[in-house]
């Protein structure tokens, strides 16, 4: 199991001859099968590889969870929809738990743990259970500033232009690039078999079906219907996520509010759904490494491998 993200990729490219001054062509050298080796250092950003399932970078939230079926759940879930009847039931118990929702912020006199004790504060007597995670700790709601300060790559979502770095990074290498207020075309939000990357430029409406892969929506996200998707959900801009309906998300979700001076201000999200037992956000770190792996390597260095280097 690859423990760190890095890995080395070797480039070996072969020429007939070596061309001469004499002979640009090289056909009429008798040197033969002229070698170069290149080596790059490759790795996996982990940014975003976060460990609860809701994770706010934010000055401040509005959260007005109004559905009192709908789950935040830190067990980190290995199945994935229709699979496994546990989900919400914590079979998996084995398998690592966090907190169910994180909140992170680094920006006096702004403080996180105010925020936490305000959504608490705003959810519901009979609500609160549906936030699970951290043992004995219900509702699971933190302040994860420190852990995530101290995590060398997840530490930049605390950087409104890093976030807003990362968006114009996944316009440029998506499956597809959605307009405001328009969906995927034909409903394709991906699949088990294809997984996709899809940066929608605005505003985006989901009203059923099923995706797979990383989504990046810079407007509203609106989540409706029977939905279920699997990945990583980045609600990067706006920072606006609404959930109708009976929507479901199996991996990871960051909503993160980006004001025009640069700098995080406050994200919303505005639950009125529940409308089933598997309506929710569920943690998943394999479905998240899915997501992340469908963005090409960060290139940390290369050099060419000489006779010198390696006789």
């Amino acid at each position: 199991t690859d423990k760190d993200g890095t890995l080395l990729l070797r480039v070996i490219g072969v020429h007939p001859t070596l061309p001469t001054e004499a002979d640009p062509s090289g056909y009429r050298s008798n040197r033969k099968n002229a070698v170069a080796v290149i080596e790059a250092m490759l790795v996996r950003d982990g940014t975003f590889e976060l460990e609860s399932p809701l994770t706010i970078p934010a000055a401040n939230v509005e959260s007005p969870f109004g559905g009192a079926k709908f789950k935040v759940d830190g067990y980190d879930h290995s199945s994935i929809w229709n699979k496994t009847s546990d989900i919400g039931d914590h079979e998996d118990d084995g398998l690592p738990s966090h907190a169910a929702v994180n909140v992170v912020y680094d920006n006096p006199p702004h403080n996180s743990q105010d925020t936490v004790d305000e959504i608490i504060k705003e959810v519901s007597k009979n609500e609160k259970d549906n936030f699970t995670g951290i043992p004995d700790q219900i509702p699971s709601i933190i302040d994860g500033t420190v852990v995530v300060k101290n995590d060398s790559d997840s530490k930049k979502i605390l950087n409104a232009g890093f976030l807003e770095s990362f968006v114009k990074y996944v316009g440029s290498v998506a499956d597809e690039k959605v307009a405001d207020g328009k969906e995927p075309k034909n409903g394709n939000y991906g699949s088990a078999a294809n997984p996709r990357v899809i940066l929608a430029e605005g505003d985006l409406k989901v009203t059923g079906g099923t995706g797979f892969g990383l989504m990046v929506v810079k407007g509203e996200l609106e989540l409706g219907g029977n939905f279920e998707y699997n990945g990583m959900l980045l609600v990067v801009g706006d920072g606006s996520m609404r959930v109708r309906g009976k929507a479901s998300i199996l991996g990871g979700v960051l909503i993160a509010n980006i004001k025009p001076d640069h700098t995080l201000g406050t994200a919303t999200i505005d639950v009125h759904g529940g409308g089933n037992d598997e309506a929710g956000i569920y943690n998943s770190s394999s479905q998240i490494k899915l997501a992340l792996s469908l963005l090409p390597f960060r290139t940390l260095s290369w050099r060419e491998i000489t006779p010198e280097i390696e006789p």
